[in-house]
């Protein structure tokens, strides 16, 4: 498994800096700009709902209860099983309007549902994990088993060559490039678009 400091290893030699002549220090820029595109890659991810970016939970709705809390790592819900049956959320109003039925809405921290349940029910929850990518270090490993390390090296070091003409043009060329990558490799045969505003959100 790869770690944030071999990320940097190859893009040093990417940018022809392995004596580190030009930037002595891997924490003052290269390490923020590592993280910031880790945190666009998982953007791209879930915008364009990419299998990579998503995970499931199993829950336990206990007995007598209408709520389970969210996994720790909660950042956007794709879809709730119970079973074999996906189970309804519902838009706030319709929530609010309605007494009965296996509905669902995320109400803070916790899974709420509509009917009590009237014993220990186990749910499948799918979700896209938030990455706790502020703590990242150079030792942390890669996310997503590494499949996206080389896009990430490529746009780091594409960054680090132009940091002197850098302007937001170039930067949103590099980001559409990224984007074009990511999507060649893992765009689902039937797409599944989930609308994100903004490439930092």
């Amino acid at each position: 498994m790869s770690t944030i400091s071999d990320i940097i290893t190859e893009v040093r030699v990417e940018c022809d800096d392995v004596d580190k002549t030009r930037w002595d220090n891997d924490d003052d820029l290269i390490l923020p700009l590592v993280k910031r595109a880790y945190r666009r890659v998982e953007n791209i991810g879930i915008r364009k709902g990419l299998d990579f970016a998503r995970t499931k939970a199993i829950l336990t709705l206990s007995s007598g209860s209408t709520t389970v809390a969210l996994p720790d790592d909660f950042k956007r819900d794709i879809g709730l099983y119970i079973g074999n049956e996906e189970i309804t959320k519902l838009p706030l109003d319709e929530f609010e309007q309605t007494t009965s039925g296996d509905y669902w809405i995320i109400n803070g921290d916790s899974i709420q549902f509509i009917s009590t349940a009237s014993e220990d029910t186990s749910i499948t929850f799918w979700y896209y994990p938030a990455l706790e990518i502020s703590e990242y270090t150079t030792s942390t490993t890669t996310p997503w088993s590494g499949r996206l390390d080389d896009i990430v090296v490529e746009y780091v070091s594409l960054r680090l060559k132009n940091i002197d003409e850098y302007n937001t043009e170039m930067e949103l060329q590099f980001l559409a490039e990224m984007q074009d990558q990511i999507l060649e490799v893992y765009q689902p045969l039937t797409a599944v678009m989930q609308t994100m505003g903004g490439w930092n959100n």
